[in-house]
């Protein structure tokens, strides 16, 4: 499922449960997170265009509410302590797309956006979504090279 926000962003909702949320302009932090004071029918009628994007992650299976019965963000990935990140820039949006999308994918998984991320999570990423999608000798190849890869940054 996509929804849009008033002109701000979207958010993309997978069969999984994961949501991503993408959202600019006015109060995100992206490039034009000081565009003015629009009101949201504004908003509507303009294109907004920026480089980059203010992103959440969240599993829409765990959203438990904190006392006051709204929803907490317990369900949402932890981005070094911030449950946003800022300033993504628009060509991760694809890749952050299919990480997102993978079945069995959790909102704890390590993402590429982390701090610390190595390029090997990301083969095995890959390798577990080629296997989802039922491509089990291509995700073994990727599997096969994430281990040789290692090997040749330890030398």
């Amino acid at each position: 499922m996509i929804s849009v926000f008033a002109g701000r962003g979207f958010q993309v909702r997978f069969g999984n449960g994961i949501r991503v949320s993408v959202m600019l302009g006015q109060h995100n932090y992206c490039d034009r997170m000081s565009y003015g004071t629009l009101r949201p029918s504004e908003l509507i009628e303009r294109e907004i265009k920026c480089q980059n994007f203010e992103l959440a992650i969240i599993d829409d299976n765990h959203q438990p509410h904190a006392d006051d019965g709204r929803p907490s963000t317990s369900g949402w990935h932890n981005f070094g302590g911030d449950s946003v990140k800022g300033y993504v820039s628009g060509n991760d949006l694809p890749r952050l797309l299919a990480w997102a999308a993978v079945p069995h994918r959790k909102v704890t998984d390590p993402c590429f956006l982390d701090e610390g991320w190595r390029e090997t999570n990301e083969h095995a990423v890959a390798a577990d979504l080629l296997e989802d999608c039922g491509y089990l000798e291509a995700a073994a190849v990727l599997r096969v090279h994430a281990i040789n890869h290692s090997k040749e940054e330890e030398e």
